[in-house]
């Protein structure tokens, strides 16, 4: 099953592991099992990525959680600010 597109609010880097991608919506998946994520650029171009869902919890200035997904391999330049992602549980 399909979920999105939704926005990405903000990107970032983890050593090692990929570019972390965080949305506001949260999506019904669960956290730790394997995805298949396809980013959609501002032009419309699409690429795939394995993904992790991951929990951000920001308190600024109450508790929100976020949903996030790690993106494998991923780098900042692959998903350049404005686009969107498509997050599907049948993992690549």
């Amino acid at each position: 099953m399909k979920h999105g597109p939704v926005p990405i609010e903000a990107t970032f880097t983890i050593t090692g592991r990929g570019l972390v991608a965080v949305v506001s919506d949260q999506m019904p998946l669960s956290v730790g099992k394997r995805l298949r994520a396809t980013i959609i650029l501002p032009n419309g171009e699409r690429r795939e990525f394995i993904a992790w869902k991951e929990w951000l919890l920001r308190r600024q200035p109450v508790p929100h959680e976020k949903d996030a997904f790690l993106l494998v391999e991923a780098t900042t330049a692959e998903v350049p600010n404005g686009s969107s992602i498509e997050v599907a549980d049948d993992a690549i």
